[in-house]
């Protein structure tokens, strides 16, 4: 997508990203049934509070989920989602590092549909949980051999695990802020498709009542004899049927876009590096401008600059094996972008294109990031430069 320097306005539709296809390829779009209680530790302080409602709108349905245990501690630390079908950036809340792991990955219209867990009867932390999906696969991680009784949540009637929200460790003013899970929430969903209008009943045709036959007036003698008179009325002919109204792309919905919630399945977020919000019907969009000479002056796409980040090409062959930017790239919001001095930077999100790739970089995936410039031809996924490549040259 290109930014102009002075002057120019983007909209992304992000609402409807979680959203699935219906049947006949119609899009459908999701609704929030419902919601557990939190688990966990509920006395604990500071706390920082983190919801994945806007993640799981921006970027699509749950594919992965990753648990964390402590056997230290004996308590579920961490639990990592990944949303969507793109690398998207995984939300985690709590910690990760040095922790017994297990993980489970989704397929597409497969969603977790039931949580087990345990709290302990010390702390109340979350001991043990274990996860089972639409089509019966299963991932568990803790002490399973707990005496505590299992605490079950699940989906409604073809629902689904939407997102989570939970609360982590604050660590303020410390180097290390970021502490681990202390409770936890599941939020469940339905997939809701448009209910389709039936074609309007075609009108019958009239069918033409029979003309009375004309009683001959007496003819003067050896006058011509006239041509009977023609019937009335012709062959019936078809009415064709009503198209029926096409559905609206985003009708008004306050209960799926809502520029004041603060939270929940009506938030919408202003996605960066795009600074303005707004709802057009039911689905969230987000615009903004440059004002500055280079965007990345204006704080677009810094973030990653902000790191001393830099990271070239995609990143792929065997003289990268040891490049922390491995196989990451830059997918461009529009493909065949190209930024060049006169109208502005072409903008995307980071990406990866394999799962190798650097742990400490693939915190930047679902970053924005900027096609510099000169910008030159844009690559397809395998590096090669291409007219209407997806990927920028630089990263």
């Amino acid at each position: 997508m290109r930014l102009v320097h002075c002057l120019v306005a983007v909209l992304l539709v992000v609402g409807q990203a979680a959203a699935w296809d219906c049947p006949g390829g119609v899009k459908g779009s999701d609704k929030v049934t419902g919601s557990s209680s939190f688990f966990g530790i509920q006395q604990e302080k500071p706390l920082t509070y983190i919801d994945q409602t806007a993640a799981w709108k921006k970027f699509g349905p749950i594919t992965k989920i990753n648990l964390y245990y402590s056997y230290n501690h004996g308590c579920v630390q961490g639990v990592k989602v990944t949303y969507g079908y793109d690398a998207r950036n995984a939300q985690l809340i709590g910690v990760q590092k040095g922790l017994a792991e297990a993980d489970i990955s989704l397929a597409a219209y497969e969603g977790i549909t039931k949580v087990e867990l345990k709290e302990s009867k010390t702390n109340k932390c979350i001991e043990y949980i274990k996860l089972t999906s639409s089509k019966g696969k299963t991932v568990a991680l803790g002490n399973a051999k707990s005496a505590s009784p299992v605490q079950t949540t699940a989906a409604a009637k073809d629902g689904f695990l939407s997102n989570l929200r939970g609360y982590e460790d604050l660590y303020a003013g410390q180097a290390v802020t970021k502490g681990g899970l202390q409770r936890l929430q599941f939020v469940w969903a339905v997939a809701v498709c448009p209910t389709p209008k039936p074609a309007p009943v075609p009108k019958p045709a009239p069918v033409p009542a029979p003309a009375p036959e004309p009683t001959p007036a007496p003819e003067p003698a050896g006058a011509p004899a006239e041509s009977p008179a023609p019937t009335e009325g012709g062959a019936p002919t078809d009415v064709p049927a009503e198209a029926p109204a096409p559905e609206a792309l985003c009708p008004a919905d306050l209960d799926r876009c809502d520029t004041k919630a603060t939270s929940g399945d009506a938030f919408c977020p202003a996605v960066s590096p795009f600074t303005y919000n707004q709802c057009a019907g039911g689905c969230c969009i987000s615009s903004g401008k440059c004002k500055k000479a280079f965007c990345g002056a204006a704080g677009l796409g810094s973030e990653v600059f902000a790191h001393k980040t830099l990271f070239w090409g995609t990143n792929s062959g065997l003289a990268h094996k040891f490049n922390k930017g491995r196989n990451l790239a830059c997918k461009l919001a529009v493909p065949g972008c190209v930024s060049d001095l006169i109208s502005g930077t072409c903008v995307g999100s980071v990406v990866a294109l394999s799962n190798d790739v650097d742990e400490g970089a693939a915190q930047w995936v679902g970053y924005p990031c900027l096609q510099t410039v000169p910008g030159g031809l844009p690559t397809d996924a395998l590096g090669k430069p291409d007219v209407n490549g997806a990927y920028t040259a630089k990263l």
